[in-house]
């Protein structure tokens, strides 16, 4: 009976074990993109390769493979490049591109990479059949940004505005995005005559688009400040500043302050800062940035007497308390330190004055009351 025991045991573990190899020796599961790979190698292989082609493509419009649709793309087109010509697949993807803004996005940095070239003719050309299709318009406003940087390698940005009525046929907002490109590239290789040839198009063909006119003022402006024509910067900026914005001119006013410091002209700085601090309830973006450059002007210069009267004038004229502390703690043990009981004195007036006439959160309340306090022992003034 023990002996059949044991028989019966022996057999039964034998089969659990060879059960359990037979378990660990089974294929892993495959996920669905392997499945789809293998299927569609397995197409090629029986019925060719223009069956497999036509199969994927087919798969690209089936809602039920939008998850392996990056991955279709990307087999399509290396299948597409590993036996025809660049500019066949190149015909092909932008037919693609042209009805799926997906196919467009996915298969753009393989096209990309596999149509550029060292010879620039053939990369331009590249470039102009993208802009002449009919593929996503956000698209040909990348293809326009290297376009433009290619303009600019030749050394002139002029063709561009022959081509003006092109770009504003794209979109509004996609439009001003490549003028903007465009004119940046202009500035960078300071192509002035190419510039005014755009924005001598622009003023005739953009009527009424208080964007991109808003943009020529703003390239105008740079141009000017480009080459330092300060004084004709100064008036252009005081006549267009309120058609530039805020923001615009803001920018502007802050580099023409720093060119009128650079040139050492003490009188146009003056008027650029008068200009700002006294528009300000409408520009306040434009004061507080004119305002704040002038500031670090004096305090990298050492200039504390001017630094100490500016901050005053700028609280004077509304800037925000946080910005004016934070100019003023940077300056102030300098300030202290100085030896000037007059200016000391009215430097901790500065401060008193900040700490009662505006709002701070908890922590700058605290360095606020630290340098009244530091201020108090420089001057030894403890009833402070």
């Amino acid at each position: 009976m023990k002996r059949g025991l044991f028989v019966v045991l022996a057999v039964g573990l034998s089969v659990g074990m060879l059960s359990g190899c037979k378990r660990k020796a089974s294929a892993p599961a495959i996920s669905a993109i392997e499945q789809l790979e293998l299927d569609i190698a397995d197409l090629k292989a029986k019925e060719g390769r223009a069956a497999a082609i036509e199969h994927m493509r087919g798969l690209l419009t089936d809602p039920e493979h939008v998850e392996q649709k990056p991955q279709l793309v990307a087999w399509l087109l290396e299948e597409y490049l590993r036996e025809d010509s660049i500019e066949t697949v190149q015909d092909t993807y932008l037919q693609l591109a042209a009805s799926d803004d997906m196919i467009a996005r996915l298969g753009y940095g393989k096209m990309m990479q596999a149509s550029m070239s060292t010879n620039a003719a053939v990369t331009i050309a590249w470039y102009e059949k993208i802009l002449s299709s009919p593929v996503p318009v956000k698209m040909k406003a990348f293809v326009w940004k290297l376009r433009a940087q290619e303009y600019a390698t030749a050394g002139s940005i002029a063709p561009v505005a022959e081509r003006l009525e092109e770009i504003l046929g794209l979109s509004p907002g996609v439009d001003g995005y490549v003028l903007s490109a465009v004119m940046q590239q202009g500035l960078r290789i300071g192509d002035y005559a190419g510039l005014e040839a755009l924005l001598a198009a622009m003023k005739t063909d953009c009527v009424g688009r208080d964007d991109l006119t808003r943009l020529g003022l703003g390239v105008t402006a740079d141009i000017l400040l480009q080459q330092e024509k300060i004084v004709e910067a100064e008036a252009f900026l005081a006549s267009n500043g309120a058609a530039l914005g805020d923001a615009e001119l803001s920018r502007r006013s802050t580099r023409l302050l720093a060119l009128a410091i650079k040139a050492e002209d003490q009188t146009l700085a003056s008027r650029v800062v008068s200009a700002a601090l006294a528009s300000g309830a409408e520009l306040p973006r434009t004061r507080n940035a004119v305002a704040g450059s002038w500031l670090r002007a004096s305090a990298k210069a050492g200039q504390w007497g001017a630094f100490v009267e500016r901050i005053e004038q700028a609280l004077d004229a509304g800037c925000p308390g946080d910005s004016l502390l934070t100019a003023l703690r940077a300056s102030f043990y300098a300030v202290m330190q100085s030896r000037d009981e007059a200016l000391q004195r009215r430097c901790l007036a500065m401060a008193e004055r900040l700490y009662k006439e505006c709002e701070f959160d908890e922590s700058r309340q605290q360095s606020l009351k630290l340098l009244l306090l530091d201020g108090s022992f420089y001057l030894e003034d403890f009833k402070r």
